[in-house]
């Protein structure tokens, strides 16, 4: 019997391996907590997948999956950044003579099926691949539970996301300082999901420091593209002969401040074109400029004025930038676009919510100020819905089925993020709180 591709991927999202000690070609015992989610199949076979190795370490990424090994070079992965995720190779036969090797000279742990499996492997893929899809048990769960409570305990499960988040940045503050890490978190938030990590890079690359003394907006510009790899003269196949290309051009060569990132380390095909790095960078040339007696302070005066208002629009009227001379009317060098803000209200909404109130957060901590701390969780918790992202909009989807759903205020759509990332990936449908109210009742819990 002949193994083929769609009968591994129909196995793998079937959750057939689901818990079972696999071995990778160089013995290591690894475990399959979440096999995530299926592609648009432009990248990876299943993404934002969760694994554990023999020796407790979970991790997260994503899956490729082919019949043979040979099959990662022959369709040209081991070229392809966007394959850079790939954590695990899962293939039927190994009868590939190399390692896999990712674009960024990574190698990926090969898991090879026919010797897992053993005796009539063949045969235990295409029975497993036959399995009935699984339904989570927190199909419909809002018809088995009241409504209020299960808002309720998605504030408590965003609350703690967002103290998490705090967490997070006073560890920041002792390695990096506030005013930088700040800085890399708006870099991050700027980044979406599919270019935080080539962001968090860049801050890493061109701290805070080096972008004080540059005075207007084109000259951050130059340095935040020119660090990045992304100017005309760095990439291929980029156009940019106009005359504000031909300026950051000069700025660059005059003001280089270190090794640049490559192209390849930024993502543009799976990203809206409104979205494309080279326009949030440019944005961030503008924040930067709003900062003139340093980011915390300019923050900590936001958050005043929100608190003074009591709404968070102060808070994400500091994060739009509406318009830029160029920028506006382009997505990328030499190509253009409808007139369009570079940071809009929606997206100034997400990083007010997942980076501004919680750095301020930490600091309130930090600095014993309670009351600056009791302050940024009653604008948290009162903040209106975000834009529904692909969590939010799966899982609410799955938890409410066909009935009705109420409006959440933003702390409780982080709540199904958190929920998500904290059991859902990670198979703990056991503990989840959410469950165990439904089916058990009980005070609201949830394991860290």
């Amino acid at each position: 019997m002949k193994v083929t591709e769609a009968m591994l991927s129909a196995l793998w999202q079937r959750g057939g391996l689901l818990g079972k000690a696999l071995l990778t070609t160089e013995g290591r015992r690894v475990r399959v907590l979440h096999p995530g989610t299926p592609d648009d199949g432009r990248g990876p076979d299943f993404i934002g997948a969760a694994i554990a190795w023999e020796d407790g370490a979970e991790a997260r990424g994503d899956i490729e999956l082919h019949a043979e090994s040979q099959g990662w070079r022959q369709h040209g992965h081991h070229r392809d950044p966007r394959y850079n995720s790939v954590m695990l190779h899962v293939v039927f036969r190994h009868n590939s003579r190399g390692r896999t090797m990712l674009e960024d000279g990574k190698v990926v742990p090969v898991v090879p099926l026919e010797q897992c499996l053993g005796q009539g492997a063949a045969a235990r893929v295409a029975a497993l691949a036959m399995l009935p899809l699984p339904e989570p048990r927190c199909y419909f769960l809002a018809e088995r539970t009241e409504e209020g409570r299960l808002c309720q305990m998605l504030g408590v499960l965003g609350e703690e996301r967002f103290r998490a988040k705090a967490g997070a940045f006073s560890v920041a503050f002792g390695h990096l300082g506030h005013g930088q890490a700040l800085y890399a978190g708006i870099m991050v938030a700027l980044g979406y999901a599919e270019n935080k990590a080539a962001c968090s890079e860049l801050a890493f690359r061109l701290p805070l420091v080096a972008l004080k003394e540059p005075r207007g907006v084109a000259e951050r510009q130059a340095l935040l593209l020119g660090m990045a790899g992304l100017l005309p003269s760095q990439r291929r196949n980029r156009g940019g002969d106009d005359r504000y290309a031909a300026g950051l051009e000069r700025t660059w060569r005059r003001r280089r401040v270190g090794d640049p990132m490559r192209e390849g380390q930024w993502e543009f095909f799976r990203v809206r074109p409104a979205n494309y790095p080279t326009r949030r960078l440019a944005a961030m040339g503008h924040l930067l400029g709003r900062w003139h007696g340093g980011p915390v302070a300019w923050l900590l005066d936001l958050v005043e004025r929100a608190a003074r208002e009591g709404s968070v629009s102060a808070l994400e009227a500091g994060l739009v930038v509406p318009e830029d001379d160029y920028w506006s009317g382009h997505h990328d060098f030499g190509l253009r676009c409808e007139p369009s803000a570079l940071v809009g209200r929606g997206r100034a909404a997400e990083i007010a919510v997942n980076v501004l109130l919680p750095f301020v957060l930490a600091c309130g901590m930090a600095w014993g100020q309670a009351a600056l701390a009791d302050t940024v969780l009653e604008l948290y918790h009162s903040h209106p819905a975000l834009a529904e992202n692909r969590i939010s909009r799966r899982l609410g989807a799955r938890l409410w089925g066909h009935t009705r759903r109420p409006v959440l205020r933003a702390s409780q759509q982080q709540g199904l993020v958190h929920l998500r990332h904290t059991f859902c990936v990670l198979g703990r449908c056991r503990v989840c709180p959410l469950l165990r109210e439904a089916e058990a009742g009980g005070d609201i819990q949830a394991e860290p």
